[in-house]
């Protein structure tokens, strides 16, 4: 696996996981690119990955983490991580939002369900093509962007099972800081 500096608090996670979980140090390198990296082969803990419903080919989310709020919000924290971003706008407006985004190469259809389902929410998702340049090279890609708004049904999820696992300081702080507002304003009646 390998990330750019920002990302490294998220590789950190990563390798203290793999230790208790797995009894296995890890080392993070830093590439000459200015990336870091860690690596490990899986081949010896394919049998307790299958045991626990992970499996490398497909998408699914196992049921055991899809029915539980608690392992729902730290996976749906690993998401927002590695491939997703929170928009604050409108502070100055009376009624600001706060928007979550995950991209994907593929629709992530099962995980918007479980979205609505768990947050109790609406979700979308919605197909982008992009066009980047990068070192003087034209790329051009569609990803899939799903995306839900944090609101009085969802805030209490929120500010419990998701924010506490975020590991992207600015990530976390965007919207630690949205819970916070959403609590000044409307008081701890939705924070039971």
């Amino acid at each position: 696996m390998e990330v750019a500096p920002k990302s490294l608090p998220m590789l950190e996670k990563f390798r203290r996981i793999f230790e208790f979980k797995f009894g296995r140090k890890l080392k993070i390198h830093r590439l000459s690119n200015g990336n870091y990296k860690i690596g490990t082969s899986i081949k010896k803990l394919i049998g307790e990955l299958k045991a626990l419903g992970i499996n490398f080919r497909g998408t699914s989310i196992p049921s055991w983490v899809a029915e539980n709020p608690k392992f729902f919000g730290a996976y749906l924290a690993g998401r927002i991580d590695g491939d997703g971003d929170i928009r604050v706008k409108g502070y100055k407006r009376r009624t600001p939002q706060c928007a979550v985004r995950i991209h994907d190469g593929n629709p992530q259809v099962e995980l918007k369900h479980i979205i609505q389902k768990q947050l109790r929410c609406r979700a979308s998702i919605t197909r982008r093509r992009r066009v980047s340049i990068l070192e003087g090279r034209k790329i051009q890609g569609t990803c899939y962007s799903l995306e839900f708004v944090v609101s009085k049904k969802n805030i209490e999820f929120i500010a419990r099972y998701l924010v506490p696992h975020l590991v992207i300081p600015h990530k976390k702080q965007k919207l630690a800081g949205y819970v916070e507002f959403f609590r000044n304003r409307y008081g701890p009646l939705f924070f039971v």
